[in-house]
């Protein structure tokens, strides 16, 4: 028998399944929680015990998806390894998951813009673990000391928003990574150690 907490977990699960399902299928701005609710077979009640809001899950989707890549992540950088090819690695990465994402990308990106500033940052999140990256690489002497990391952190978040909303007029596949790259070179030849 399942207790509690895993009866919970089951239900947020359910939930978030049939959240994906249908943003993928009729793209976030499209669906309705009425929607969603039908779909999880679930009470109006129970999904606002769960979620404020479909953009709640939008956003937990989007962090959830990344959390356990960056935390390993970061630990390789504690273990020694450079952090500006990890960064780019997440960069390549990133741009492949908003591809797969087809339709909500842009949304994703829109939500975000307007849940940073309400939420607190995890080292885990997007933007925290890019601020962190960068930290890392600034003890790691790649990067110049004079460098601003909050401010580089904003022009690397900057490039993906801008990235990502191009890219989401014209979805070709793998131009989303062809365009992060190319930023994230640029950027680095003006602040890497020679």
């Amino acid at each position: 028998m399942a207790t509690q907490e895993e009866r919970k977990l089951e239900t947020k699960l359910k939930i978030i399944k049939s959240a994906k399902k249908l943003f993928d299928k009729s793209g976030y701005k499209y669906t309705t929680v009425e929607q969603i609710i039908k779909s999880a077979n679930i009470s109006k009640g129970t999904f606002y015990k769960y979620f404020e809001t479909k953009v709640d899950i939008l956003i937990f989707i989007a962090r959830d998806d990344y959390r356990d890549k960056n935390k390993e992540a970061l630990e390789l950088i504690s273990n020694g390894a450079n952090a500006l090819t990890i960064l780019g690695q997440y960069l390549d990465a990133l741009a492949f998951w908003f591809e797969s994402k087809g339709k909500l990308a842009k949304d994703i990106i829109q939500v975000s813009i307007n849940f940073r500033d309400n939420c607190e940052i995890s080292k885990y999140s997007g933007y925290g673990f890019i601020h962190e990256v960068l930290k890392e690489a600034l003890k790691q002497n790649l990067i110049e000391k004079f460098t601003n990391i909050s401010e580089l952190t904003d022009l690397i978040g900057g490039a993906i928003i801008i990235s990502v909303l191009s890219w989401s007029k014209d979805t070709k596949s793998g131009q989303l990574q062809k365009s992060l790259s190319y930023k994230y070179e640029l950027l680095l030849q003006g602040i890497k150690n020679d």
